[in-house]
């Protein structure tokens, strides 16, 4: 426990913390974000932020986590009461790439020089344990899938690997050219789940 707070004040400022970060992160983005400024709010001197957080970056990718969560368990529920996986899927990722550009938190995770600038300076290991993380959870959906009948049994690691590929597809959207991006997300997305899904319709 951090020392000079209750564990019950401790909660309370990480949560103030994620809260005011989220607000400023999709205002002014991770590098403009002031950690003075969300300490000041949080009702903490600046100093006391590093009990918390190493970093802005490190809150930041806190609040992404707790995103990645969220938006797991949505997904999950979402499939779990449909009658058309293959559709439900599809529509799904569509929305959440389609989220990429409408939500804040993720148009900023989408930003090539934010994401850039993220991976630099997170230590490797913290970096690589999110990575690994988002992985694993997304992994044993799948694995929930395929036990349900939804999926076929692909190695989930691939599956969830071609999934994430889409991520860099997001953010190599002017590269791969405005004017044909739907199109080429349309055509992964469907390639995959012809490849994955088992069709019962």
């Amino acid at each position: 426990m951090a020392r000079g707070f209750s564990e019950r004040e401790r909660e309370y400022i990480r949560q103030r913390l994620l809260e005011k970060g989220r607000e400023h992160f999709e205002r002014l983005g991770v590098k403009r974000t002031n950690i003075a400024d969300l300490a000041r709010e949080a009702g903490i001197a600046k100093g006391s932020f590093y009990l918390f957080f190493q970093s802005k970056e490190d809150l930041f990718m806190s609040i992404n986590e707790e995103y990645d969560r969220q938006l797991q368990q949505e997904v999950a529920r979402t499939l779990e009461i449909s009658q058309h996986p293959k559709e439900t899927l599809r529509q799904t990722l569509l929305t959440i790439l389609d989220m990429f550009n409408t939500d804040p938190m993720l148009r900023l995770a989408a930003n090539k020089e934010e994401f850039e600038s993220l991976s630099r300076k997170i230590p490797a290991d913290q970096f690589r344990h999110h990575q690994e993380s988002t992985t694993e959870s997304l992994a044993r959906l799948v694995e929930i899938w395929q036990a349900q009948g939804i999926l076929r049994t692909y190695d989930p690691r691939i599956v969830v690997g071609v999934v994430k590929s889409l991520y860099y597809v997001v953010l190599h959207r002017e590269f791969i050219g405005e004017d044909i991006f739907p199109q080429v997300v349309d055509l992964i997305i469907n390639s995959l789940l012809d490849t994955i899904v088992i069709d019962k319709e």
